[in-house]
């Protein structure tokens, strides 16, 4: 149990992490959209069947998720992650 709650803990640091330097990365751009709770590239219809469990990234409609190439590798971390 113990386990769990280090790698839970060491889990949202590095999400807390990623999260901020993207961030900061992107703050100086004025073209760049981002939510950590909702899902831009979907409309409304489509996201309101949604299943929570699923992250954002994988939910996200291939057309209007431009910068995945660029994410690819924090998103395959993510995924080495669960």
């Amino acid at each position: 149990e113990s386990d769990a709650k280090v790698n839970s803990s060491s889990n949202n640091k590095y999400e807390l992490r990623c999260i901020e330097e993207l961030r900061l990365w992107y703050q100086e751009t004025q073209c760049f959209y981002y939510s950590s709770t909702y899902d831009l590239t979907n409309s409304m219809q489509r996201s309101y069947n949604h299943d929570d469990t699923i992250p954002l990234w994988k939910r996200a409609d291939e057309r209007y998720f431009w910068n995945r190439a660029m994410l690819s590798e924090l998103i395959d971390q993510v995924e080495d992650l669960f």
